[in-house]
């Protein structure tokens, strides 16, 4: 199995990462996985005249939010602005089940973080109803590999490498195509040579594939600009 590469020019360290993410979620085949119907990460704050109205006033707005992301992930891109969330009371039919933490309570104001599991089959029931184009299936995991090219030399696991750091704290959403950052641990250097970006051992890659889980795999290369590099030679 080939690794699809892609070269990146850092003229914006973090504009890149948007862009190297919407190459993945256009790159790679929709396949069965388990985590498209859940929606985490939704923070509502709101302020009322009292504790209990700004909670449940909280609840209604996270659940719009999220079924607002749903449609975003699952809905065909071009068809998904002409489908509005349904009422809340219809969303709520809708739920499974949902988490929340980070909860924060005052007398008129409450702040939580709210993760909501949907129902597979209410879902696609309601977007075949609403007559768009979706997915049903997300893809496996992708395994991506961030190189970084530092004077001339293209490596992955050095300290200096600020894409591979970029990637590792970047919040990632696990729909359609969940993305997978390597730890840079001893099994990873032992399978996935240091400065071999442009070849790799193929029993190698499949180990490593296997221990995260993945089915595909990108290398991707960047390339700094003269004022990255100069950042990156700074911290040498």
């Amino acid at each position: 199995m080939g690794i699809p590469y892609h070269y990146i020019n850092c003229k914006r360290f973090i504009g890149v990462i948007s862009a190297v993410l919407m190459v993945l979620c256009f790159a790679v085949n929709v396949q069965a996985y388990d985590n498209l119907y859940m929606v985490e990460g939704i923070t509502v704050d709101v302020t009322a005249e009292n504790a209990v109205t700004a909670r449940d006033q909280a609840f209604a707005q996270a659940q719009t939010e999220a079924f607002t992301k749903l449609i975003q992930r699952m809905v065909e891109q071009g068809q998904s602005t002409q489908i509005a969330p349904p009422d809340v009371a219809t969303i709520s039919t809708m739920i499974k089940d949902f988490e929340v933490t980070n909860e924060q309570l005052s007398d008129v104001r409450y702040i939580g973080t709210y993760t909501f599991r949907f129902d597979e089959q209410a879902v696609s029931q309601y977007f075949s109803s609403a007559g768009v184009a979706f997915t049903s299936k997300s893809s496996p995991p992708l395994l991506v590999l961030p190189f970084f090219q530092q004077n001339q030399k293209i490596g992955i696991w050095s300290e200096n490498n600020l894409w591979l750091r970029a990637w590792s704290r970047a919040k990632l959403d696990p729909g359609l195509v969940p993305v997978i950052v390597p730890i840079g641990d001893l099994m990873d250097v032992e399978d996935i040579d240091e400065n071999r970006a442009l070849s790799y051992n193929p029993a190698g890659l499949q180990k490593m594939q296997a221990r995260y889980g993945a089915e595909d795999t990108a290398v991707m290369i960047a390339v700094p600009d003269a004022d990255l590099a100069a950042v990156s030679s700074a911290d040498a």
